[in-house]
C-alpha cells in the first residue's frame, strides 16, 4: 500500500503557505477581543475577501472606506456563517445576492453610499436594526420577515414608494426615521403591524389610507410619532388604490 502521509503532508504545507500569503495580502486589522475585522485602513477600496480564510467564527465587519461595488460571492466564505454585525459604509453598488449567505446578521448597516437599491434582504430573518440612511434609494425595502425588528434608519434618501409590507409584527416597538425622502402618502398596513408605543419619524404626510380596521389598531397601538396620525387617516374600502 502506497502511503498517503507524503500527500497529507504536501497538503498541509500548500494550505499553510496559502494563508501565510492571504495574511500578507489582507488590508485588515484582527481583534481577538470580540472576533471582528477593523478594514478602516487607508487603500481598503474593495471587500476584503484574502482576510476571510483567516479566522473563523467572525462575529463583525467594519467597513467605511468608500467601495465601488460589492460583488456576488464577497462574503461567501465558511468563516462568515456567523456573522452578526456588517458595518459597510460608503458602497455605491451592492450585487442583489451577495448578502444573502449571511443569515445570522442582526445589525446591518450601509449607511452612507450612493445605493439606489438594497440587496435582496429576505434570508436575513435575525436582523434587528437596518441601517440605510444618506443613500439614493428610491423604494423601501419589505422588512415584514424581520420579526426581531426594533430599528429601521433610512432617513435622507428619495423613497417614493413604500411597500404594504414594510415593517414586521415584531414583539418589540420599533423605531423609524424616514424624514427628508420624497413620498407624502402611506398606506396603513405599512406600519400597522408593528408594535404598540412603536415611534415613526416622517416628512409631512398629506394622507394615510386606511381600512377601518386599520385605523382602528392605528390608534389603539398608540405609536408616537412627529405627525398627528389621526388627522391625516382617510378610510377607505380599498388603500391599494386610493381615489
Amino acid at each position: 500500500m502506497v502511503s498517503t502521509v507524503p500527500s497529507l503532508l504536501a497538503t498541509s504545507l500548500l494550505l499553510v503557505v496559502a494563508l501565510m500569503a492571504a495574511a500578507l495580502e489582507c488590508p485588515c486589522s484582527w481583534r481577538d477581543d470580540n472576533n471582528s475585522w477593523d478594514c478602516v485602513k487607508d487603500g481598503v477600496a474593495s471587500v476584503p475577501t484574502t482576510c476571510w480564510p483567516l479566522h473563523a467564527n467572525v462575529d463583525k465587519i467594519l467597513l467605511r472606506n468608500p467601495i465601488r461595488e460589492v460583488y456576488s460571492g464577497d462574503f461567501d466564505h465558511e468563516n462568515l456563517r456567523n456573522l452578526t454585525k456588517l458595518q459597510m459604509q460608503n458602497v455605491d453598488k451592492i450585487a442583489d445576492d451577495a448578502l444573502r449567505g449571511l443569515t445570522a446578521l442582526r445589525y446591518l448597516d450601509l449607511s452612507g453610499g450612493n445605493l439606489q437599491h438594497l440587496p435582496d434582504l429576505s434570508t436575513l430573518a435575525e436582523v434587528v436594526a437596518l441601517e440605510a440612511g444618506g443613500n439614493l434609494l428610491v423604494e423601501a425595502p419589505s422588512l415584514a420577515h424581520m420579526k426581531n425588528l426594533d430599528l429601521v434608519s433610512l432617513f435622507n434618501n428619495r423613497i417614493q414608494f413604500v411597500p404594504d409590507d414594510f415593517l414586521p409584527a415584531s414583539p418589540y416597538p420599533i423605531g423609524m426615521t424616514m424624514i427628508r425622502n420624497n413620498f407624502t402618502e402611506l398606506n396603513a398596513a405599512s406600519i400597522v403591524n408593528a408594535a404598540a408605543k412603536s415611534s415613526f419619524v416622517f416628512d409631512d404626510l398629506q394622507y394615510m389610507w386606511a381600512t377601518l380596521e386599520e385605523r382602528d389598531a392605528i390608534l389603539e397601538k398608540e405609536f408616537y410619532c412627529n405627525i398627528d396620525l389621526e388627522s391625516i387617516i382617510k378610510v377607505i374600502d380599498d388603500p391599494t388604490n386610493p381615489k
